[in-house]
């Protein structure tokens, strides 16, 4: 029901509905391989969604015998389109140790069937890598 006053017709946005949600991965040991999604987000009908928290990171466990492109990264996917990079951790080093790391507090509003994506890839010959990823985001009613 609809009041006189415009103000108080709609609560902002994070007053109505918020739930939080999360996705993640740790991959302890993942042997070389071509590029695998590893989680996907997608903002529900009837819902927006702002994406607060993210973080990507390889880490080397154990040294490749030839070095090929290690990484961990996060796409977005605007309803209907193709994706896009949105962070990444790219590791060029072959030390056992040697990490890459990216991470940020975000503020981006996820519409209705917007996605985020998360992959890794190691395009090694050998050699094994650690990975994690994170994403925390809150819903609410659009």
């Amino acid at each position: 029901m609809r009041t006189g006053q415009p103000i108080i017709g709609r609560p902002a946005w994070y007053d109505r509905n918020p739930t939080a949600q999360e996705s993640a991965y740790a991959g302890d040991g993942v042997a070389p391989h071509d590029n695998t999604n590893r989680w996907t987000y997608t903002c529900p009908t009837g819902k927006k969604a702002m994406a607060e928290f993210m973080l990507v990171s390889a880490t080397r466990k154990t040294a490749a015998s030839a070095a090929g492109l290690v990484s961990c990264y996060i796409n977005y996917m605007k309803s209907g389109t193709t994706e896009i990079l949105l962070m990444e951790g790219r590791l060029y080093k072959n030390s056992v140790g040697d990490q890459a790391v990216a991470w940020a507090p975000q503020n981006i509003i996820l519409l209705p069937g917007d996605k985020l994506l998360c992959y890794t890839i190691d395009l090694s010959t050998g050699g094994t890598v650690d990975y994690r990823s994170a994403l925390k985001v809150t819903e609410f009613d659009a």
